[in-house]
Order: C-alpha cells, then sequence, then structure tokens
C-alpha cells in the first residue's frame, strides 16, 4: 500500500504574476492553461500552467510573515 500516490499541483505566491509568468514560459516552456484577470475565486489574481502533466498554481500576494 502506498501512502501518497501522486501530487495534485504546487502553489507559488508570487509579488509579480507577470514576471513569474515570463519565468515558467522561457525556463520550463509552461504552457499557460487559465488566468483569473481581475476576477478572484480565491484570495488574489491567480494563473495556472501545466508542465508536461505536472500542475503549478501561481498566485499573486504576499506571505504573511510572523
Amino acid at each position: 500500500m502506498n501512502l501518497i500516490s501522486g501530487i495534485s499541483h504546487i502553489t507559488f505566491i508570487v509579488e509579480d504574476l507577470e514576471k513569474a509568468t515570463t519565468f515558467f514560459q522561457e525556463i520550463f516552456r509552461a504552457k499557460e492553461v487559465y488566468y483569473s484577470g481581475e476576477k478572484k475565486f480565491s484570495i488574489s489574481r491567480e494563473k495556472f500552467f501545466l508542465i508536461n502533466d505536472f500542475w503549478i498554481a501561481v498566485m499573486e500576494g504576499k506571505l504573511i510573515e510572523k
């Protein structure tokens, strides 16, 4: 029995969504598959990418420091 059978996706929190888009597309040849635009279904603007068959979520914002 396997405890973990896979990973759904990884979410990156970034300060600049456009710079992150350029990074993932140029470095990893990521394909953009979703962009929320100004609609916020989560807490901020976000994009989803596919790198091969792996999902990457990129969300604009700042982490809260403790």
